[in-house]
């Protein structure tokens, strides 16, 4: 009934520091008083916006902000410095602090995280010590020391934390999205990692900056800011889950897309009345939000999108779902699933759920499924209703058309992946966008161009990647085109939800191909291609031949490696010319398309992408039994793909095999399923396959002599295949 799915988001840590001034003015607290300002709010969820001032005068690069109560006081990565504001972001003094301990070791930054107690200030910079400052001397009077390799970088006070002694939350730089809760005396009491959130940032970042919630009812919950996108999480600590859904300040302040954001903080009564969750980016802008407006309902249930097909064939079964998350407090344990189509309401009772996830979300599927006889085009609703056994507490409707064709294919997605083993950015990124295959079988299609750079590039770049590179204007890794469209850089704002619905739009081209290996290094492929309906437009016709899997092309760290030790999809050679084939798609006319490829030479492993290789001479295939055929249709103009195939494995040509090779001797054959094999050389792996090129039989043999016993064998041809470290030797074996 249902499944997870991994919500994916991005940020970028960029670090651009420069001095602040020094000022000492002498100033009054003040209160703030509400504002309405011009904002743009999403539909969805709206949080009240308070005010929305700049720091005057600015200052690059504020961090780590922090309320007494009275003023804001702010960090700056490469001062001994605190700067003091008043709530309407008017900065009137610096504080000059003794005892700072100079820039962390790692990060060389003086001060990344700052809170209160109440009494005392408390710093964080990347060392494993949080250091304690007395406002009344402006001195650093304590050190607290962390587990080694702790590297605190935010910090916030939880004053109900061991017992109600009060402690400290920490961001730490060894996990993806990790916390950490200390006493104050060091003493780790608990941790979050990412791994309970079920979330971290794509870039692999910590947590930048964090704040205490012990005002909302239901909490305490930490509130997290990233850099970019401008992302507000909630986690409540309790649970080590994410609370309530992301919120993005962007969506209210567009102009905050640039600058980073690396402050938040709570303070109650900045504007009378309320508390505020305020945001400060590195350009000094200064955002509050009143905290009650961020909370949830007791119960909520969101629907996020479908995976129901926005099209169907003639006849067929529509299967409806909805992927939903947890939007009030409390866990979905019951409720009615329900689905308008046609004129007719289909409801499934469902008890005995726990929809407790905000991410990952849950996908529901309902019992019922829906059929229609003749090309139509129908408005479909779905939606939850009784939550938890409420009456009239429902959840959003999804809105959705379905459109009834004669003929429509599944469309395949194409990811086209520009990507090298010296990009930090495409390990995370490949390994990320592997997962969302996982979750989507059936539903893609993926080849992988190696590049050259950065640095010395990826081993297995080959001139035909470089043509493509040139086709889609890109010059470096880290990019992802899906359908022929830039998809920025490469999954960091794709997720599994994305690549099904886009996998939900109609095709309109049927696609059959075979692809036939001749052992061992020649390959044929078969395509038949006919159109539903008729295109004009400069169509062409795509055919690589792609590696499903690789190791040598790994660079070790030491040589700018990213560590990624196995790629996937890895581009070997065009079938096609490297500019596509042109085709003419006219309705119901089948176009066959057949080809043929020999790989050349010996295989090589280029040092660097400086010298690659020539095809013409050798080869960079790590298996020949491990290759794959890819083939889409793409208008050459516009890069829009219309579809997209793959045949994961080759098929054995059985008329290929030589009937005798000195080499090797087979007895008996015929012979009823035992039989003996002597070679002259020696062979590491065992195959046998049927005629249509079914492995039947595999096994890692090292020597020069194998008794098979196999009486299971149905009688027929079957080919011998036997891995040397001279290639393949092939007999063919009757089995009687």
């Amino acid at each position: 009934m249902k499944k997870f799915l991994v919500l994916s988001l991005s940020i970028c840590f960029v670090l651009s520091i420069s001095h602040g001034q020094q000022l000492g003015l002498g100033h009054k607290a003040v209160q703030k008083t509400a504002i309405q300002k011009d904002l743009v709010q999403k539909a969805v969820v709206n949080w009240e916006v308070q005010f929305l001032d700049t720091l005057n005068p600015s200052f690059v690069f504020p961090i780590g902000v922090v309320s007494d109560g009275t003023y804001l006081y702010f960090g700056c990565p490469d001062q001994d410095i605190i700067y003091v504001s008043d709530f309407n972001s008017d900065i009137f003094d610096t504080l000059e602090i003794a005892g700072m301990p100079g820039a962390s070791k790692l990060l060389k930054y003086k001060i990344t995280g700052l809170t209160y107690d109440g009494q005392y200030f408390y710093f964080t910079n990347g060392n494993d010590t949080i250091y304690q400052i007395d406002r009344t001397v402006d001195s650093v009077i304590n050190k607290i020391p962390l587990p080694d390799t702790t590297l605190p970088f935010s910090i916030t006070f939880a004053p109900d934390a061991d017992n109600g002694n009060g402690g400290f939350w920490v961001s730490v730089l060894t996990d993806y999205y990790g916390l950490k809760l200390f006493s104050k005396t060091g003493v780790l009491l608990d941790s979050i990692f990412s791994s309970d959130l079920n979330y971290r940032n794509v870039l692999n970042n910590p947590i930048f900056s964090i704040a205490y919630d012990n005002i909302t009812p239901g909490g305490p919950y930490i509130y997290t800011i990233e850099p970019y996108p401008h992302y507000v999480v909630c986690i409540n600590p309790a649970t080590k889950k994410i609370f309530k859904m992301i919120y993005n300040i962007g969506q209210d302040v567009p102009e905050w897309d640039a600058p980073n954001t690396y402050s938040i903080y709570i303070q109650t009564g900045i504007v009378p009345g309320t508390s505020t969750l305020g945001i400060i980016n590195t350009e000094g802008h200064h955002i509050g939000y009143n905290l009650a407006s961020a909370d949830i309902p007791d119960v909520g249930l969101t629907c996020i999108s479908s995976y129901t097909k926005p099209w169907l064939k003639i006849g067929e079964a529509a299967v409806i779902s909805a992927v939903v998350y947890r939007s009030g407090k409390a866990n979905i344990t019951s409720c009615n699933f329900n689905f308008l189509i046609d004129g007719k309401t289909y409801t499934q009772a469902l008890t005995g759920i726990n929809i407790s996830e905000v991410i990952p979300y849950t996908l529901m599927i309902h019992d019922s499924t829906f059929t229609k006889d003749s090309e139509t085009s129908l408005a479909l609703k779905i939606w939850f209703s009784d939550l938890n056994g409420n009456a009239g507490i429902n959840s959003d409707t999804l809105d959705i058309t379905i459109d009834v064709f004669p003929e429509v294919e599944q469309r395949k997605v194409l990811h086209e992946v520009f990507t090298s083993t010296t990009s930090p950015d495409c390990k995370y990124g490949n390994e990320l966008l592997k997962t969302f295959f996982d979750a989507t079988v059936g539903r893609w299609t993926c080849l992988k161009y190696q590049m050259n750079s950065p640095g010395s590039g990826d081993p297995y770049y080959t001139a035909e990647c470089g043509i493509r590179a040139y086709y889609y204007d890109t010059a470096t890794p880290s990019r992802l085109i899906v359908d022929g469209n830039y998809y920025n850089d490469l999954p960091f704002y794709y997720s599994a939800n994305t690549l099904v619905n886009k996998s939900n739009q109609p095709s309109f081209i049927k696609m059959e191909s075979e692809f036939i290996q001749i052992p061992v290094k020649l390959f044929k492929a078969k395509i038949n291609v006919t159109p539903y309906k008729t295109y004009t437009g400069n169509y062409k016709i795509f055919v690589a031949i792609a590696e499903k899997a690789t190791n040598s092309n790994y660079v070790h760290e030491s040589g700018g490696g990213n560590g990624e030790r196995e790629c996937y999809y890895v581009f070997k050679k065009f079938m096609t010319d490297m500019n596509g084939n042109a085709i003419n798609l006219t309705k119901d006319q089948t176009v066959n398309i057949d080809l043929m490829y020999e790989f050349k030479g010996e295989y090589r492993r280029p040092f660097n992408a400086y010298s690659p290789i020539n095809h013409d001479i050798e080869h960079s295939v790590e298996d020949f039994n491990d290759l794959m055929l890819v083939y889409w249709i793409q208008d050459y103009d516009t890069k829009e793909v219309l579809q997209s195939g793959k045949v994961d494995n080759s098929t054995l040509s059985i008329t290929a095999y030589e009937t005798d090779d000195n080499n090797v001797k087979v007895f008996p054959n015929p012979s009823d399923g035992n039989f003996n094999i002597v070679s002259d050389i020696t062979f590491t792996q065992l195959k046998l396959c049927n005629i249509l090129g079914q492995e039947v039989f595999s096994t890692n043999a090292s020597g020069k002599e194998y008794n098979m016993q196999n009486q299971n064998l149905s009688p027929g041809l079957y080919i011998l295949q036997l891995k040397t470290d001279k290639g393949y030797i092939n007999k063919k074996i009757n089995i009687k």
